[in-house]
Parts: C-alpha cells; structure tokens; sequence
C-alpha cells in the first residue's frame, strides 16, 4: 500500500470515528463523516485484505443480505418511485457496517472509536443537565413536566436508547479497567446516564431498554457464584431508582391505563395509537405474507386505511415496529433476514475468544426497539444502531491499559 492509500486508510478511519461522535448530536457530521469514510475506503483499494476481515464477521453477511432483500423488493413494489427510493436510501446504511467492519482491524483504532463514541455521548450528557438550569439556543426545548419532547438534540427515544447502551458501556470499561481513576470516571457517566434516563425522560422504551441491557450485562459478566447477590443487588437498584423517579411511575401508570382504556377507534394514545398500526399491519401482511408489498409501501398503503387524518400523522411513516414494517414491505424473507442479523451478533460474540458483553446487551437493546419503533428505519436511532454493529463486530473493546 502506496502513501496516497495510507492517507486515505486513515481519512475514512477517522471518518468512522466521525460517525461515532456524531450520533446524538449532529445530523450534519454524521452526514460528512460518512462521506469521508466511503471516499476514504474507495480510494484506499487493498480490497482483498478489506474482503476478508469483512468475512471474519457472520454480522457482515447478515447486514449485507438484508440490504439485498428490501432493494430487490423495489422490483415489485407497490409504493411509488420517490417512496421506494428514500427506502433503501434509509436502509442503505446498513452496508457500513462491512465498511467499518474491514476498516477499524486494530486494537488501537477501535480504542480511539470507541472513545469517538464516548466523548459524543459526554457532549449530550452535558447538555441534558445543562438544560435543566440554562436554556440552549442551539438545542431543542428541554422539559421536565413531561408534557414534551425531552430530547436534548434528538428526539427523546432515540436519545434514551443510545444511553441506555452508554451505561452499560460505561460499567464494562469500568469493569475492565485496571486503575482506580478510570473506574470511579467510567462508573460516575454511567450513573449520569442512567439517571438522564429514568429522572430526566419521558421515554418509557429507553428506561425498560436501561434496565434490560443492565440486567443483559449482569448476566453475561459475572461469575456463576455471584449471579444470585448480583441479581438482588439489581433488583434494588431497580426499586430505588422507581422509587425516586416520578417520571418513570408516571410514564408506566399511564401506559397501564391506555391498555386497560384502549378502543380502536379514536385512540390516540401512545399505546392505542401502536396497537391501530399494528393492527393494520398485520392485516397486510396476511395479504402477501412471504414477500410483502415491496419497499417504502407501507405508508401508500396505510393512508388508505387510516382515513383519520390525526391517526395518519402518528401512524401511515411508519408502524412504531420495525418487525412489522419489514413484514408489511419485505414479508416472511425480511423478517427472517432481520431476526438472521440480530443471530449474527450473537454468533459473533460466541465466537470471540474474549467474549465482549455488550454484544448481547447491544441486542437486547435493538430488538427491545425495535418490538416499539423502527429502530434501522428512524434516522436518529440509526444513526445509533448502525455504526455501533459496525464497531461491536470489528473486535473487542480495548481499556485504556491494552493500548498503553
């Protein structure tokens, strides 16, 4: 490898730490660093070698073939030529993660990623507390009433599940850690975001994403002997933090009451209003079960069924499931191939010598998601998703004491 495809190696290297400090904060680099790095990783040839670390990874593959099976359903699609295209353009970020795969291949890099991702998630850490006592003007209106949208630079789901991961990241590199500092910083962010989550949101899927990826991490990490004092050292963490939180008895009190108080019609409740659309869906579904209705059919094909046009705001972009909507557009093959890449992580991490806990934790996560929103389809989720698979699949996580 010649100079020019060094420097080029290393452009879209950055480029991917680009991506990853970019997350929760800004649309636009987000967009220039991938840029960076598809130019970067085009100009820097030496694809043989690229080739097969992309095979090392049965997460390639996967996230390959589902991008293969939503483009080849434009062939039949029902949905209009604009609708398709923004479809597999949305979806289309799943080949990085081959791209990253083949290009963060050692430990060093994935070091400076993963602490890319880190100080993205320290930036949105300080706005949200921030915000409590000063008013940004170049972040969105912060509330604790729970009455709005208490998303710092995104919107407040996809905020809540991209710290959800954090903490949990947080606790593993705390864990990993050999020196006495990084273990009181790594514990200390993720306490704070934990806390941004379950005191300062209103989003009830990143505070169960919060405790089920805690509990993913518990189950995974630590030795057999003390899974039971862990298990109840969890359980009243889990209760203190209920316990103080009135956002979060709040949130799940209300969800209680939509469900018991749910009516078809005229329900616009966040539950209700899902339970329409899930309804909807799996009526299309059942009409073309294996193959769907083609990609960025959904919404054509809702409108017509939605003929309140309130409902239709909340429900005909997408149905708050990404399972679903890969059914409606993509059918029985979709769905398989999504359920194939959630599998692929966790062949993957079987098969690390050094088995990387935040694999499982990262699809407990997606899947949780995914079962209330469409976590590969809304640009702020992923924006998380993506680039993060990317990483996990790459190798694992280095300590600040492996890359001294």
């Amino acid at each position: 490898m010649n100079s020019f495809q060094d420097r080029m190696l290393t452009l879209a290297r950055w480029g991917v730490i680009g991506l990853l400090f970019s997350i929760s904060f800004s649309k636009a680099l987000f967009n220039i660093s991938s840029t960076l790095m598809i130019a970067g990783w085009l100009l820097s040839g030496d694809f043989p070698h690229k080739l097969s670390l992309m095979r090392r990874s049965p997460v390639t593959a996967a996230s390959i073939g589902l991008f293969l099976i939503i483009a080849i359903s434009t062939l039949y699609s029902e949905a209009d030529l604009q609708r398709m295209l923004i479809s597999v353009q949305a979806y289309s970020k799943l080949l990085f993660i081959p791209i990253i795969v083949s290009l963060i291949d050692t430990p060093q890099w994935r070091y400076r990623c993963w602490n890319g991702f880190a100080a993205g998630m320290i930036v949105t850490l300080a706005h949200a507390y921030a915000d409590i006592w000063f008013d940004m003007p170049w972040t969105r209106t912060y509330q604790t009433d729970l009455n709005g949208d208490t998303g710092v630079f995104q919107h407040h789901i996809a905020q809540t599940v991209v710290m959800a991961f954090f903490a949990a990241f947080c606790l593993h590199r705390a864990r990993r850690s050999q020196l006495t500092g990084y273990r009181v910083l790594w514990i200390a962010l993720s306490t704070l975001a934990a806390l941004s989550i379950t005191h300062l949101s209103i989003a009830r899927t990143g505070q169960v994403a919060l405790m089920v990826a805690l509990l993913t991490l518990l189950m995974v990490s630590v030795p057999r002997r003390w899974v039971l004092p862990s298990l109840g050292g969890f359980v009243l963490v889990a209760l203190l933090l209920g316990l103080s939180s009135s956002s979060l008895q709040s949130r799940f009190q209300q969800a209680y009451e939509e469900v018991t108080q749910f009516q078809f019609k005229n329900d616009y409740s966040s539950v209700g209003a899902r339970l329409q659309m899930w309804n909807i869906s799996l009526g299309l579904i059942r009409e073309k079960p294996l193959l769907g209705h083609g990609a960025g059919s959904y919404t054509p094909l809702v409108e017509k069924a939605f003929a309140d046009e309130h409902m239709c705001s909340i429900g005909c972009a997408q149905p708050h499931n990404q399972f679903l909507l890969f059914g409606v557009e993509t059918g029985l093959l979709g769905v398989l191939a999504f359920c194939a890449l959630l599998a692929s992580v966790l062949v993957a991490w079987l098969q690390m010598p050094d088995r990387n806990p935040l694999l499982p934790v990262y699809v407990v996560i997606l899947g949780l998601t995914c079962l209330s929103d469409s976590g590969l389809l809304i640009r702020a989720q992923a924006y998380f998703f993506i680039p993060v698979l990317g990483l996990l699949a790459s190798g694992p996580i280095c300590t600040e004491e492996t890359v001294a």
